[in-house]
């Protein structure tokens, strides 16, 4: 062994990083098949595997986090509600907006009145 990395050293640079990378990789794929193995065999048998990634159900439904999240919910309907009346109070307005065509101006004026019984704000 001492003598093959004695070898080593006397090649050039290119081949010692390309062997230090095939010898890096193979230490990799050992260490993936070892874990496969030992973690498929724990499954096989019925046993259950702990996970620790992902998210903790303990954590996440705390009243505190709930409570946030059901305030957050009905703020963001509550919001997409008032802007659905926007859009539509704007549509109204464009229906009844009618140009100006007296002015003599090239861009038409429109009149922005609206009838009283339209809008109840």
């Amino acid at each position: 062994m001492k003598e093959t990395i004695d070898k080593l050293k006397e090649r050039p640079k290119d081949e010692r990083t390309a062997v230090a990378g095939g010898v890096a990789a193979l230490v990799a794929l050992l260490l993936l098949v070892g874990w496969g193995f030992f973690f498929l065999k724990r499954i096989v048998r019925g046993e259950s595997v702990p996970t620790t990634w992902g998210v903790r159900s303990d954590i996440i439904n705390t009243p505190t986090l709930r409570g946030a999240a059901d305030e957050f919910e009905e703020q963001f309907y509550s919001a997409a509600e008032e802007l659905k009346l926007l859009r539509d109070q704007a549509a109204r307005i464009d229906q009844y907006a009618q140009p100006d065509t007296q002015s003599g101006q090239e861009d038409p004026v429109y009149d922005l009145a609206l009838p009283e019984d339209d809008f109840s704000f």
